[in-house]
């Protein structure tokens, strides 16, 4: 993790810790997913394999992935949803009594069924939806983006 600034936790995922980070190299704002070592088997390689494959503007996007010898966990780098996530959206806008426009509601399908038609595609199955917990982020400008395996 030497190579990131700025570390802040945001979140316990199903596999390890989700962390908000800057890049050093770029300066870009990066999500790190950390994995422990000792829980990588092959899914977590399987995973990676997955996420270098697709490339499309509404699925969340994998930067790298390495092994932090200090703490002694497999990390994974993706893409930052600046805007948050749908969910927290909804709920906001709810909580304000601020309605969606229908254009609004209608942006959000399209990306959603085109993220997911992407995936579909690359024969990967969002395990989130079976769930009903699907994880929807947001990029400024309110494009939205799926990350395409459980967090």
């Amino acid at each position: 993790m030497e190579e990131y600034d700025n570390v802040e936790f945001l979140a316990n995922g199903a596999f390890g810790r989700v962390y908000k980070a800057t890049r050093r190299q770029d300066q870009s704002i990066v999500v790190v997913k950390q994995i422990p070592l000792i829980n990588c088997d092959d899914s977590v390689h399987n995973e990676i394999r997955l996420l270098r494959g697709v490339q499309h503007p509404n699925v969340v996007r994998y930067l790298d992935s390495f092994v932090d010898g200090e703490s002694k966990m497999f990390c994974i780098v993706m893409e930052f949803a600046d805007a948050g996530d749908l969910h927290t959206l909804i709920r906001s806008r709810k909580e304000k009594s601020q309605p969606f426009r229908e254009s609004e509601l209608w942006n959000f399908f399209s990306a959603i069924a085109r993220g997911l038609l992407c995936l579909h595609q690359n024969r990967i199955l969002h395990r989130d939806l079976v769930f009903f917990g699907l994880r929807i982020f947001l990029i400024q400008g309110l494009e939205t983006r799926e990350h395409s395996i459980d967090e």
